[in-house]
């Protein structure tokens, strides 16, 4: 082997002379500068005087003095920074010397590279008019405003060149719009697995540049073991030009729950708006035909509505910051909803429904992530109706639920077993995920979750039904009452659509006199919550 040298290295330090800005001074103080070139000196002078001086102070004043210029409308604004030596040995004066060019007002706007948008829809996403001065804020608004519409894979602005003979104090340009569009029409075909519709699949055609105004076209066809559906949509992202996005849907669906068949078919207007501080908010009307068939429930005492119409307007916020849709390791996610039927509305039904969730996800190091969950809903009989029917109820077990029972099955049954539905629900999950390898990933978690009211008349021995009077009484009396627990692992494949799962849970307080399984398994695409 070679043989091991050792040595030392030493490094003499030194420093030198501590220089100091001890000015910040414009090359012509004579000239007349605007006011906010000024107010911007003076904001400098401020932050620069008396701090050490580096190469990066003299950038951060000419980039200060280029940002206000170009604001103020001259876009080939000229700023040199140069260091003087000050009266004594250790001061620097920095000296800013200006050329402003000329003003430029636009003319006209020029679009080029558009060839199924309109000229129209590009100009409504500029935040520059003709006759408007050239702000370099209002150029980079109007870059992102293209680019958030995702209809283009590149955005270059700018404006011509000047005349070789302009010499004017303002100057009339052209602004250059040149985009590139990205492909707006596609064809999807997507296939998926659940533990309760088993094998399932969607088809679809979406044209996100109808008419090249940017609105959305979206057909769609799915279907599984439990169900299909078809539906159309028309969104505008940009409602008579606002912020507000308005999104028009038809839609007909049948699905085989766990005691009926349900089969609908509807129609829906939502109105949208993002908001400050990662929020959102929509408003809509929904219009909708229920028929509930091949009931294995016995009804008698619960509801004897099968068929009936339901007209409702839905208010709902939410909030979302978390870092990941699919696999998250930080943030979090709340919302809260309020839907009202009415006969006003063109409702055969009158109730309200209110739904709320809440979950938070955090690191814990070492690829482990902390998931918290809590929802909630409360549905009531509005004025004239007794009863909720059982398609309009909530259901509780599954794999997005407590997953120590099957689809459905955990709450109020009929004396055969079959669920019935409740008022309200509640529902707590605490998952602990950590990922092995880039796409693989495992879990333990804990669910725990209830309906109310706890029973069906039938197990509550009633020969009557309830009245609204008697359902409201219940449900609140019953709200935090009769929780169910789930435990379990599971392990997750990480794809692009979201992770494949597999979860095992096992039911510690199983109660035989409901049937209820010692364990279950869920197998489907996406993480519980």
């Amino acid at each position: 082997p070679a043989a091991r040298l050792e040595g030392e290295i030493t490094l003499e330090i030194r420093e030198g002379l501590r220089q100091l800005i001890s000015a910040v001074q414009l090359a012509e103080p004579e000239r007349e500068y605007p006011p906010e070139i000024r107010q911007v000196m003076a904001q400098m002078r401020a932050e620069l005087v008396g701090q050490p001086y580096f190469t990066r102070r003299k950038l951060l004043l000419r980039s200060g003095l280029l940002e206000a210029y170009q604001e103020l409308g001259y876009p080939e604004v000229r700023v040199v920074v140069h260091d003087r030596p000050g009266e004594n040995p250790e001061d620097i004066i920095l000296l800013a010397e200006l050329t402003s060019g000329a003003k430029v007002r636009i003319r006209e706007i020029e679009i080029s590279g558009n060839q199924r948008s309109s000229d129209d829809f590009i100009l409504h996403r500029l935040e520059i008019s003709p006759g408007d001065i050239y702000r370099d804020s209002a150029r980079r608004e109007s870059f992102r405003e293209l680019y958030r519409s995702g209809l283009f894979t590149r955005v270059d602005i700018g404006i011509s060149p000047a005349a070789a003979e302009a010499e004017a104090a303002e100057e009339q340009r052209t602004l250059l719009v040149a985009v590139e569009e990205a492909k707006a029409q596609e064809i999807f075909l997507e296939a998926g697995w659940g533990s309760y519709e088993m094998l399932r699949g969607r088809v679809g055609f979406i044209d996100r540049n109808l008419f090249g105004a940017g609105r959305i076209l979206r057909l769609e066809s799915g279907a599984s073991l439990k169900g299909a559906e078809s539906k159309a949509g028309i969104t505008d992202p940009w409602l008579l030009e606002s912020k507000i996005t308005a999104d028009l849907s038809v839609y007909y669906r049948v699905r085989q729950e766990p005691a009926f068949t349900r089969r609908e078919t509807g129609a829906g207007l939502i109105f949208s708006r993002t908001l400050p501080h990662q929020m959102f908010a929509s408003l809509g009307y929904q219009i909708r035909r229920s028929d509930i068939t091949e009931i294995e429930a016995d009804t008698t005492l619960e509801s004897l509505e099968v068929g009936y119409a339901v007209a409702s307007i839905k208010l709902q916020l939410s909030r979302d910051t978390r870092n990941d849709i699919f696999f998250p390791s930080a943030g979090q996610r709340a919302f809260g909803a309020v839907e009202s039927a009415e006969k006003a509305l063109g409702s055969n039904l009158t109730f309200y429904r209110f739904t709320t969730g809440w979950r938070h996800f955090s690191s814990l190091g070492n690829h482990t992530v902390l998931g918290l969950r809590a929802d909630a809903g409360l549905i009531l009989p509005g004025s004239g109706q007794d009863n909720i029917p059982l398609s309009e109820r909530f259901y509780s077990g599954g794999e997005n639920s407590v997953r120590s029972f099957r689809e459905g099955m955990l709450g109020p049954k009929d004396l055969a077993g079959n669920p019935v539905g409740g008022m309200a629900y509640n529902l707590l999950s605490v998952e602990l995920r950590r990922r092995l390898r880039d796409n693989l990933a495992v879990s333990l978690f804990f669910d725990y979750g209830n309906l109310s009211p706890n029973q069906s008349r039938l197990e509550e021995g009633e020969t009557t039904i309830a009245s609204r009077s008697e359902v409201i009484d219940a449900t609140f009396s019953d709200y935090f009452k009769d929780f169910r627990p789930g435990l379990g692992a599971g392990i997750q494949y990480l794809l692009p659509v979201g992770p494949a799962r597999l979860d095992f849970a096992f039911n510690p307080d199983r109660r035989a006199d409901r049937h209820e399984p010692d364990f279950v398994i869920h197998f489907s695409l996406g993480m519980a919550f």
